[in-house]
């Protein structure tokens, strides 16, 4: 700081070294604490400065167009000298051999108060001679001087490509599966990594991994209340009937953690995303955690004590009127209180609770009873007083869902139905509307209905419905059997549940064992690639499978897997090293997986031959591992789950904007709007998927912001990084799908694309990716 003659402070000092504006401000006082404030806008600059527009990074083997902008802030034009120059960062080597012109010196001219653009041309070096590329700009003119230095990462042009495959056998059934890129005569550049076989025989335990989900739920609400009583209550009875399950969870606990880990920690690396670079880091943890206290739920005398402490909770929650409320103290529910109810009929269907020997739940049972009845009435007599006044007819459709949800409830307990004409009146007329309009409602109120009227004696009707419901069904060699769901949000309208519900309807009126099998494995495929993230899902899933057709819990015999051709040199090797891996299998799943290294992958490796000899469905995955040339990589849709992506110039016409597919030979220039579209398809209802869409180095994305975003009835989290677009989707319903988002071509050149991957976290082997593409720029 100098001060003047006449009280004038000069400051000095160094700034940053940014060609910015500032907001400087200042503050003095005195020993006496005078104050003095001035604030200003200082614009900090040079003379003549250099601005690179380097990009994010730099993909080997493109050849891009490196541009720069000479800025002259003086009065007159000025000759200049502009160089690059190119170093080896990683060991301060220049970069010479992979360059046209090794001088990279261009002169020109720039006007006072005015800018001119430079550019130099080269080609990427490999990755491996040069993983940091280091650049300097530099520009001179006359005693003017000015430069600039950073790096850029070099990306490799190849890449480790997953492929995974799927594979579902019946019962009974032999299969035989080709890896066919492998099998297939490979390119003269792809590098095979790893081959991974991963077999289930008895995917149905997997379900019953999620009953501690059921009794660790921590929300007071009287249906979670009753999710607790229901967990423990089947868990002591399976404990009891079937010590074998018990003794697998023990196995299952002296394993250690691995067997009751997340789906989302296991198979790590064939992944395409890690799990701590996702939002579902603590999704993961929270259901490893409820896992690892199946121990805890199988202690008899833990399941006595947390059963009588649901009991008691769900007492207090109920109301004087014999209802119970959503929450303790509100009113009354009439759909709670006969969801409690019919649990409690599933319970006493697994022989798992008997009124007549627990005086404990009965009470309120008969209290609920009433309610429901003392409702059902309501309803009708408010449906009397509207005929009466003419603005109904007794034979219009008067079928309520909560009326059907009642005559299914109620009838499982048609032993204990009470001695009151008006009330047997009442049933009997809902009953007969149930005959008229079932036609008219869902296939899980069908199932209901069907059930209710094939307790109450009329099998023609119940038979009716199933058959309808028979011929509505959709058949899949791998999915099973199951039905198209309207879309909505009711509870009569969720596809586990309904499924459910209508295993039960098959089993009880007609049942035909390869139906029920069928129906149960579309059931267990949804928990393959979902959480089943309601409790009320869980506990009518775990009763369907429990409580219908073959024990699917029972011993699993041998599954037999034969691995590669029979005449190659290494056939014995490959089949020792499954047997291995299927000795140390995991306990009740029978769940084993074997990895063959770089080292052991031949051609003839490519077949696989499988057979089930259980009487249940069972799972099998197989991965192959691959480095390839991204402008070489072929695209892989063979499973479930498919992808395709397209690139569009934004084009401005007469009538708006429109979209032009960009084909092999078209070329971009600088500035050009290009729209990246991603259409994904997949046939069934999955949670926890990640996309990811490589990027051109010479393309930059228009929305660099972060966040969620919907398009079309999808949800979505979008993060953008330097050298991708990630998107992260929580729940991906089956259907297809169609994301798009806007790129900007900035430099010129020829750039390799990448790819676009797609993959179930909850369930790695559901996977696909897109071809690789190559894009122009002049």
């Amino acid at each position: 700081l100098t001060t003047d003659a006449g009280g004038r402070v000069t400051i000095r000092f160094r700034m940053n070294e940014a060609i910015t504006r500032w907001k400087f401000r200042a503050l003095a006082h005195t020993q006496g604490l005078a104050m003095g404030y001035s604030e200003r806008e200082v614009v900090t600059t040079k003379e003549l400065l250099i601005v690179p527009n380097a990009p994010r990074f730099v993909r080997e083997g493109d050849r891009i167009g490196f541009t720069a902008k000479v800025v002259n802030n003086t009065d007159r034009l000025r000759h200049f000298n502009a160089a690059l120059q190119l170093v080896n960062a990683a060991s301060g080597m220049p970069v010479y051999k992979w360059l046209d012109n090794p001088q990279f010196n261009v002169e020109g001219e720039v006007p006072a108060h005015g800018s001119k653009d430079v550019q130099w041309w080269f080609e990427v070096p490999p990755a491996d001679e040069v993983p940091l590329l280091e650049y300097t700009v530099e520009v001179s003119s006359g005693d003017l001087i000015d430069a600039e230095r950073s790096v850029l990462p070099v990306l490799p042009d190849r890449m480790l490509v997953t492929e995974a495959q799927p594979i579902t056998i019946g019962p009974g059934a032999d299969k035989t599966v080709s890896i066919g890129r492998l099998a297939q005569a490979p390119s003269a550049t792809m590098q095979p990594f790893a081959l991974t076989l991963e077999c289930t025989p008895n995917p149905a335990w997997l379900a019953v991994k999620a009953l501690p989900y059921l009794m660790e739920y921590p929300h007071a609400c009287s249906e979670q209340v009753f999710s607790r009583l229901y967990a423990n209550t089947l868990a002591s009875a399976l404990a009891h009937s079937q010590p074998r399950i018990r003794k697998v969870f023990e196995q299952w606990q002296q394993a250690g953690a691995e067997a009751l880990e997340s789906p989302l920690t296991q198979n790590e690396e064939l992944k395409a995303a890690l799990l701590a670079e996702t939002p579902w880091v603590l999704d993961a943890l929270s259901e490893t955690e409820q896992r690892r206290r199946i121990a805890l739920l199988f202690d008899l005398h833990k399941m006595a004590f947390e059963r009588d402490k649901a009991l008691g909770q769900l007492r207090d929650n109920q109301n004087g009127d014999g209802g119970w409320p959503w929450f303790r103290g509100g009113r009354s529910s009439r759909y709670i209180t006969q969801y409690i109810v019919e649990g409690f009929g599933h319970l006493r269907k697994l022989g798992a609770w008997d009124p007549d020997h627990d005086m404990g739940a009965w009470p309120m049972l008969e209290a609920a009873f009433q309610f429901l009845d003392g409702t059902l009435l309501e309803e009708y007599r408010e449906l009397e007083r509207r005929v009466k006044e003419g603005k109904a007819n007794w034979d219009d459709d008067h079928l309520s869902p909560l009326a059907a949800h009642y005559l299914y409830a109620r009838t499982f307990f048609a032993d204990r139905w009470p001695e009151r004409k008006e009330l047997t009146r009442v049933r009997d007329y809902y009953l007969e509307q149930a005959r008229h309009w079932w036609h008219a409602r869902t296939p899980c109120l069908q199932g209901m209905l069907a059930l209710a009227l094939h307790r109450t004696g009329d099998e023609a009707t119940a038979h009716t419905i199933l058959q309808s419901l028979r011929e509505r069904a959709i058949r899949h060699d791998e999915l099973g059997m199951y039905w198209k769901q309207p879309a909505g949000w009711w509870w009569y309208q969720h596809p586990i549940e309904t499924q459910s519900l209508l295993i039960e309807a098959f089993a009880e009126i007609d049942p035909k064992p390869e139906e029920i099998a069928a129906m149960k494995t579309w059931l267990l495929r949804q928990k393959q690639t979902q959480a089943w993230p309601t409790t009320k899902a869980t506990a009518e899933a775990v009763y369907a499978l429990l409580a219908f057709g073959n024990d699917w819990l029972a011993e699993t015999g041998p599954f037999e897997v034969n691995v590669g051709n029979p005449k190659a040199f290494r056939y014995p090797l490959w089949n020792r090293m499954v047997q291995e891996a299927r000795e140390k299998a995991e306990a009740g799943t029978g769940h084993f997986k074997v990895r063959f290294d770089a080292e052991l992958i031949e051609p003839e490796l490519g077949t696989l031959r499988l057979h089930n000899p259980n009487a249940h469905t069972a799972w099998a995955a197989v991965y192959f591992q691959y480095f390839e040339r991204l402008d070489r990589i072929e695209a892989h849709n063979g499973g479930p789950l498919q992808l395709e992506r397209q690139f569009y110039r934004k084009q401005a016409t007469p009538t708006g904007f429109a979209l032009v597919p960009l084909d092999t030979a078209a070329v971009l220039h600088p500035g050009d709007e290009v729209v990246a579209r991603v259409v994904i398809r997949t046939d069934r209802d999955m949670e926890l998927v990640h996309l990811k869409d490589m990027r051109a180095s010479g393309l930059e994305p228009v929305d660099v912001r972060s966040g969620y975003r919907w398009q079309g009835r999808l949800g979505y989290y979008q993060s953008t990084r330097d050298e991708a677009t990630h998107f992260f989707f929580d729940r991906l319903p089956a259907g297809t799908h169609v994301l798009e988002y806007s790129l900007r071509a900035v430099h010129r050149g020829r750039f390799a694309t990448g790819i676009s991957t797609l993959q179930c976290m909850y369930a790695p082997e559901f996977a696909g990716h897109s071809q690789g593409d190559v894009l122009k720029v002049e």
